[in-house]
C-alpha cells in the first residue's frame, strides 16, 4: 500500500479522463477512483492498474449501501476486497449512506436517519466491511437535502462515534458540509469545529448546482463545476481546525478542458500546502447508549418507505421535517437521471431509432417494474433486452433484436478474456489434438433480420443516408472480446456448426470430422481461421496446467 504527504492534491480519475493523464503525466500526487467503475474485467480497469503503476490511487465506493438496515451484498463486497487486492489503493472510502434495502438498489446516495438504529447497523457494516478489506476504510459525510423528524445524533457526533467505536477514518467533504448547511439552514463552521480532527484522514472539494425548489434555494451536489467561492472560504477555515490534510478535486461529468481541472488542483494546492498546526484531538464524547439501540424494525420500514416514495414519485417523503418534505424531487431526480444516462450508454442504437423522448419513457416503465438490485450498475439492463415487453413489434420488428445484441456487447465488455492458443507455439498435429476451450467472452447472437447494419446505422456516430433492407435476411453473430474491447462478426452456418462441434468434443480434430459431412473443407478452414484468428479458441487449463509452452 502506498502512502502521500499529509497536505497532498489529488484528482478524481474518471474513464473519461485516462487519456489526458496518461498522455501528460501531470504532477498531481494521487487520483481517487469509483470503486464500482472497475467491476469485472474491463478495458477502464486495465487503464487503472496503468495509472497505478505511476500514482498513489485511492478507492472511494459509492454502491455498498453501509447504512441499509439488511446485509450487505456479499458478492459486491468480494468484488470491492478483489479490487482493493489489486490495486492497493492508499485509501479505501464509502459514504454514511445508504441506497438499497431489501431488492431494489437505486443509484443514489439516500439520506439516514441519524437514529441508534442507525448507529447499530452502521457500526456494524463499517466492521464488516473492515474486517473484509483487512483495512481501515474511511466514512464520507452526505449532502443532505431534508432532515428526519427523529435524530437522536447530531451528523458531526455521529461520525465522531462511528470512527470511535470502529476505528475507521473519516472523509470530510467540504463542498458537501457547505451544500448540507445552506439546505438545512445550518452553521457550517460549528459542523466543522464539531468533527474531531484526529479522525480526518482526507478531504474532498467538489462543484455543486444552484437550484429554486417550490419557491426556495437548494444546492445540488452535482460534481461538474468549478469549485464555488464559499468553499473555498470554508475549507481554509476548516484546516484551521483539523491541521494539515490531503485533498482531491471531484469531477464527475459534463467535463471542461482538462486544463481547467489542473487549474482546479492548483488553486487546492494553494490551500492545502499553506503550513498548518496539526490541531490537539478533541475530547471524545461518547454518545453511545446500547440499551437505547432498537432492533431494525423502524429503520427498515423507513428505508421501504423511502424507495416507494421515490419509484412512484410522490410528492413527499417520509418521516421527514415538514419543511423539507418535498425535497424527495431531489433523489427522485437524481435517480432517473442517473438510470436514463445508464441506459443510454447501454443502448445507444436502441435510443436512435426511437429517439430520447421515446427512449427515456422506456427506461422509465422498464425501472419502475423491474428496479435495479445490484451496486454495481453495470449489471442493470438485461432483463429490458431480453424480455422485449417495452418494444412495440409491430412497428419496429427487429427493436429486440437490437436490444439483445447492444446487452451482450455492454456485458461482453466486462466478462472474463481468457487465455489465447499462440499459434507460434504448437505445430498443427498439436494443435488438432490437444483439448481446447472456447473463449469464455464469446457469445452468439441469431436474427431474422440485418442485426448488424441496423445497430451501425442508428448509432449518434452514424453519418450518411440510413438504408436498411428488413427483407435482406438476418445475421448470424459472434460477439466476443479482443484487446479490452468487446467486438461483433457477422459467420456464416459453418461457424456456428464449428463452434458447437468444438463445445461438444473440445478437440479441433474432433470438431472438423463433426462438421465435414455437412461443410466443405474451405468453408471449414475459414470458420477455423475466424477463431483462431480472432483469438476465440483457447487451451483447455483443466487439461493443461503444465503445458505452458502454448499459452500466450
Amino acid at each position: 500500500m502506498s502512502t502521500i504527504a499529509s497536505n497532498a492534491v489529488g484528482l478524481g480519475i474518471r474513464p473519461e479522463l485516462f487519456a489526458p493523464v496518461l498522455e501528460q503525466k501531470p504532477a498531481i500526487e494521487f487520483f481517487e477512483a469509483h470503486s464500482e467503475n472497475y467491476f469485472g474485467e474491463s478495458l477502464t480497469r486495465e487503464k487503472l492498474l496503468e495509472l497505478r503503476a505511476d500514482y498513489p490511487v485511492s478507492l472511494h465506493g459509492v454502491g455498498l449501501s453501509l447504512g441499509r438496515a439488511d446485509n450487505l451484498d456479499s458478492d459486491h463486497l468480494r468484488q470491492l476486497a478483489n479490487l482493493v487486492a489489486e490495486v492497493e489503493p492508499v485509501f479505501v472510502s464509502e459514504h454514511l449512506a445508504w441506497s438499497a434495502y431489501s431488492h431494489i438498489h437505486l443509484p443514489d446516495l439516500l439520506p439516514l436517519p441519524l437514529t441508534h438504529s442507525s448507529m447499530r447497523i452502521m457500526i456494524e457494516h463499517v466492521e464488516q466491511m473492515q474486517e473484509t478489506l483487512g483495512r481501515q476504510i474511511l466514512v464520507e459525510n452526505p449532502s443532505n437535502y431534508l432532515a428526519f423528524d427523529q435524530m437522536d445524533y447530531a451528523e458531526t457526533d455521529f461520525l465522531n462515534e462511528l470512527a470511535h467505536s470502529t476505528g475507521c477514518g473519516l472523509l470530510l467533504d467540504i463542498n458537501n458540509v457547505y451544500v448540507s448547511s445552506v439546505n438545512l439552514q445550518r452553521d457550517p463552521l460549528a459542523y466543522i469545529h464539531n468533527i474531531n480532527p484526529r479522525y480526518v484522514k482526507q478531504l474532498h472539494l467538489a462543484g455543486h448546482t444552484e437550484t429554486e425548489r417550490d419557491g426556495e434555494r437548494v444546492l445540488i451536489d452535482t460534481h461538474n463545476k468549478t469549485v464555488r467561492d464559499g468553499v473555498w472560504q470554508l475549507l481554509d477555515d476548516a484546516l484551521e481546525h483539523l491541521g494539515p490534510k490531503p485533498g482531491l478535486i471531484e469531477w464527475d461529468s459534463d467535463f471542461p478542458e482538462f486544463s481547467v481541472l489542473l487549474e482546479q488542483c492548483d488553486k487546492a494546492a494553494s490551500y492545502l500546502k499553506q503550513p498548518r498546526k496539526a490541531q490537539p484531538t478533541l475530547l471524545h464524547r461518547n454518545h453511545r447508549a446500547s440499551e437505547e439501540c432498537d432492533d431494525n424494525g423502524d429503520l427498515a420500514r423507513l428505508q421501504s418507505k423511502f424507495l416507494t416514495a421515490i419509484m412512484t414519485l410522490e410528492n413527499t417523503a417520509p418521516a421527514v421535517e415538514k419543511g423539507t418534505r418535498r425535497r424527495i424531487s431531489v433523489y427522485q431526480h437524481n435517480v432517473d437521471g442517473a438510470l436514463v444516462d445508464y441506459m443510454a450508454e447501454a443502448f445507444p442504437a436502441v435510443k436512435g431509432v426511437v429517439g430520447e423522448d421515446y427512449f427515456t419513457q422506456m427506461v422509465r416503465s422498464y425501472y419502475r417494474e423491474q428496479p435495479p438490485s445490484y451496486g454495481n450498475i453495470y449489471q442493470f439492463g438485461s432483463d429490458f433486452a431480453q424480455s422485449g415487453k417495452y418494444f412495440d413489434h409491430r412497428a419496429l420488428p427487429y427493436l429486440s433484436d437490437l436490444a439483445k445484441l447492444e446487452w451482450l456487447l455492454h456485458s461482453t465488455y466486462f466478462a472474463k478474456q481468457g487465455v489465447a492458443v499462440d499459434m507460434r507455439s504448437i505445430n498443427q498435429q498439436q494443435l488438432m489434438t490437444m483439448p481446447v476451450v472456447l473463449c469464455p467472452s464469446m457469445v452468439v447472437l441469431e436474427s431474422s433480420f440485418p442485426i448488424v447494419a441496423i445497430h451501425s446505422q442508428s448509432l449518434p456516430s452514424y453519418q450518411g443516408e440510413v438504408a436498411v433492407d428488413l427483407t435482406a435476411g438476418g445475421d448470424k453473430v459472434i460477439i466476443f472480446k479482443m484487446a479490452g474491447q468487446a467486438q461483433m462478426q457477422r459467420v456464416e452456418k459453418s461457424t456456428l456448426a464449428m463452434i458447437s462441434a468444438i463445445q461438444a468434443s473440445g478437440r479441433l480434430l474432433d470438431a472438423i470430422e463433426r462438421c465435414s459431412a455437412t461443410f466443405e473443407q474451405d468453408e471449414l478452414g475459414q470458420a477455423l481461421g475466424l477463431l483462431l484468428g480472432n483469438s476465440l479458441i483457447q487451451v483447455d487449463q483443466s487439461s493443461h496446467k503444465n503445458n505452458n509452452e502454448v499459452l500466450l
